[in-house]
């Protein structure tokens, strides 16, 4: 129980804060209409290798998914503050935990039916999707990792089972893959050095508060009959 604890405690310090929740809701606002032409354009592409009815269920629940994540996440009535923002976070990483696994959804349903050029082009197109949020989610290292690799592994995996044996397409996919998580990871850094610039500014607001309190404090005690 003390190391449940200790965990949320962790995670709540470094992740469930308002200044993080705050800059999300900012910088992500535009994804779920992004995403929404992106599933939607991929899914016309790719629709005579999964099958039409395939493709089109696949991007209507995708779209489905994405405006319950704008309702949900980023409506002006939905900005994080004091009071929410802890459950804001953990719907944020629900929400794009699940774009992720749709796309790998989309992986699996389209690799065994493309040829090695076809699949090569969808990986490309998966890497520049994963490109795209990552600086939204270099602030939350959990879903940052998780992202990359539940959209481009699949696809490495499904390469794998297929062939039977390592050729050029898979060095490429792995190529791919490995791009994603650095790119993904040098943005993680590059977050954390925000966060910690948030913590620095806010212990010296805290600072500065106390040193004017304690002035304040020895100037009132010098006054006559205080």
């Amino acid at each position: 129980m003390t190391l449940i604890k200790s965990v949320y405690s962790n995670l709540n310090r470094r992740f469930f804060r308002p200044e993080l929740a705050k800059e999300i809701h900012k910088r992500a606002r535009d994804i779920p209409f992004l995403g929404i032409l992106t599933a939607s354009f991929i899914a016309f592409l790719f629709h005579p290798f999964v099958g039409a009815l395939n493709a089109g269920i696949w991007v209507a629940t995708f779209i489905l998914i994405y405006l319950s994540a704008y309702w949900f996440l980023f409506r002006n009535r939905c900005t994080p503050s004091q009071k929410n923002y802890s459950t804001w976070t953990l719907k944020f990483l629900a929400f794009f935990g699940s774009f992720a696994l749709m796309w790998a959804t989309f992986a699996y349903m389209a690799m065994p039916e493309l040829g090695e050029w076809q699949r090569l082009s969808l990986l490309m197109m998966l890497f520049g999707i994963v490109a795209l949020p990552a600086p939204v989610f270099s602030l939350c290292l959990p879903i940052a990792v998780f992202h990359p690799t539940t959209m481009l592994l699949p696809s490495i995996l499904m390469c794998v089972l297929q062939h039977g044996y390592f050729d050029l397409h898979m060095l490429a996919s792995l190529i791919l893959l490995g791009g994603g998580v650095v790119f993904v990871v040098k943005q993680v850094a590059t977050g954390q050095r925000i966060l910690r610039s948030v913590d620095d500014k806010r212990a010296l607001s805290t600072s500065m508060s106390t040193i004017e309190k304690l002035i304040n404090e020895k100037y009132i005690d010098r006054l006559p009959g205080c």
